[in-house]
């Protein structure tokens, strides 16, 4: 069990990608398909480029039970959706439980590395 998901925030929490709607047209005009990709791309520019996606996992944090089948088909459409928004998937876990998704957007995510310079000496 997972923490509610809020709705801010780059985390997002999906039952599956197995809808009736995404099987209906396999192309990228599809309705639900671009609803999706719409709510990636805030999931990425409220992780400043990054977003993780939980399928198997309900909006209340209460995991579902995937079938081998739903997992398959739901990879498959993150990475068509990923795909799409030229972005690329940064790490792909799959448990018992979940899949764990890291999306990174390659035009937007950096990350900005920290740098102490200590200066020594005379202050003149």
């Amino acid at each position: 069990m997972l923490p509610q998901e809020n709705e801010e925030g780059n985390i997002e929490y999906k039952r599956h990608f197995c809808s009736d709607e995404l099987k209906i047209l396999n192309n990228d005009n599809n309705v639900r398909f671009q609803q999706l990709v719409t709510q990636m791309k805030y999931r990425l520019n409220e992780g400043n480029g990054m977003a993780i996606y939980y399928i198997g996992v309900e909006d209340n944090g209460s995991l579902y039970k995937l079938s081998k089948e739903q997992s398959r088909d739901s990879i498959l459409m993150i990475k068509r959706m990923v795909l799409y928004l030229e972005g690329k998937i940064e790490s792909l876990i799959v448990n018992d439980d979940y899949i764990k998704v890291t999306i990174k957007d390659k035009f937007k995510y950096t990350r900005l590395v920290e740098k102490r310079i200590l200066l020594l000496g005379d202050t003149e």
